[in-house]
């Protein structure tokens, strides 16, 4: 699993691991993958599932969609896809502080961080290394994810369709760390005007959906007052100048 740099100075292992920032950052990401293949973790290593063929197929999502995450994914992240029927786009949101807390997020500056990625149906090739690694990392076997919607639903036990498949790889390597840095910064930074369908509260823009998160942030964490504070603080100067000099 790689260690891959979430910004600037900040290291992670995998798309799980904890994120180390300032001097030795990376090196601390490394130990932490050292430590994680000592305790049992597999990787390459591990004897290959056996499995049947499965079909995969690109689901067709002309909007952005959130496929995972919280929630609340202004507090603690969300990832959400979208498609055009022969690639997969997605969009991981990362709140800065859901990751390093308040005073590291404070030297950061900003309340979010992202990873993006496209995946072609190559990609998603189970026979590729890193999509074998990326089901370990989540604790699936190729087996369990090759099981039939249908096949399975009669034993009330849980398949897949081959668009959910294509679903599950393609999270899977995203958090796996086969994917790149995406936008930086406020709500409005990341694709802020673009809708999406929310798990929870239906269609809404990015920005609308995670901007409690940059009032939160600009309190919290800079030490800023929102502008209702400061209309408040502005209307009480003034009822104390009535009050002290009188009205005319």
């Amino acid at each position: 699993m790689p260690v891959h740099r979430v910004w600037k100075n900040c290291y992670q292992w995998g798309g799980s691991g904890k994120v180390y920032c300032g001097p030795g950052a990376r090196q601390k990401a490394e130990r932490q993958g050292r430590a994680a293949y000592a305790h049992g973790y597999r990787g390459h290593a591990a004897e290959e599932e056996r499995r049947d063929h499965m079909e995969i197929r690109i689901p067709d999502m002309p909007m952005w969609e959130q496929i995972g995450g919280d929630m609340d994914p202004a507090q603690y992240g969300g990832t959400i896809a979208k498609s055009d029927g022969d690639a997969l786009e997605l969009l991981k949101i990362q709140p800065v502080r859901e990751y390093v807390g308040d005073a590291e997020a404070a030297d950061v500056g900003f309340p979010f961080w992202t990873r993006e990625a496209y995946y072609t149906l190559e990609d998603l090739d189970p026979e590729n290394e890193d999509v074998k690694d990326a089901l370990r990392s989540i604790g699936m076997t190729l087996d369990e994810l090759s099981e039939d919607a249908e096949g399975r639903k009669a034993a009330g036990e849980r398949g897949y369709t081959p668009e959910q498949r294509a679903l599950v790889i393609a999270e899977a390597l995203l958090d796996y760390g086969v994917a790149d840095e995406g936008p930086a910064g406020w709500s409005s930074d990341i694709y802020g005007d673009s809708e999406v369908k929310w798990w929870r509260g239906g269609v809404e823009t990015l920005a609308d959906r995670l901007h409690e998160e940059d009032e939160d942030f600009r309190r919290e964490v800079l030490g800023e007052e929102d502008e209702e504070d400061e209309e408040e603080d502005e209307e009480d100067e003034e009822e104390y100048e009535d009050d002290e000099y009188g009205e005319d």
